[in-house]
């Protein structure tokens, strides 16, 4: 296939059934990146390439892998945090409600303290 004003068409990240699809002749490199590690883990390429192409077609895969790897990483670091506030706000409720217990249970001037504190903030409004 062509793209624009004939240049060579330029796939990326094709599956299984676009591979099959394309023309005869084509060529096609298959790149594997280990992004903690910074290396190439797999390089494959079949059909004719010219050492130009070869350059441009592995340059743009691994920069693709890169870039995807980098939003990954942000996409998990993020929802980690937002787990982690989660599990803050969770265990600040059941401290509260921990302390609410043990306050509710001790002598009657437990209770009337607490009353107080519903009607001092409740005068506040």
């Amino acid at each position: 296939g062509a793209g624009p004003k004939g240049a060579p068409l330029l796939l990326l990240d094709c599956d299984g059934e676009e591979e099959r699809a394309l023309p005869e002749g084509s060529s096609v490199v298959h790149l594997g990146l280990c992004a903690s590690q910074g290396s190439v883990c797999l390089l494959h390429s079949g059909g004719p390439l010219s050492g130009a192409s070869f350059e441009q077609m592995v340059l743009l895969a691994k920069e693709t892998a890169e870039k995807i790897g980098a939003e990954m990483r942000r996409g998990v670091e993020e929802r980690e945090l937002r787990r982690a506030a989660k599990r803050a706000r969770r265990s600040k409720r059941a401290e509260g409600a921990e302390g609410q217990r043990q306050g509710g249970g001790e002598a009657e001037g437990g209770a009337a303290e607490g009353s107080a504190e519903v009607l001092d903030i409740e005068a506040e409004q």
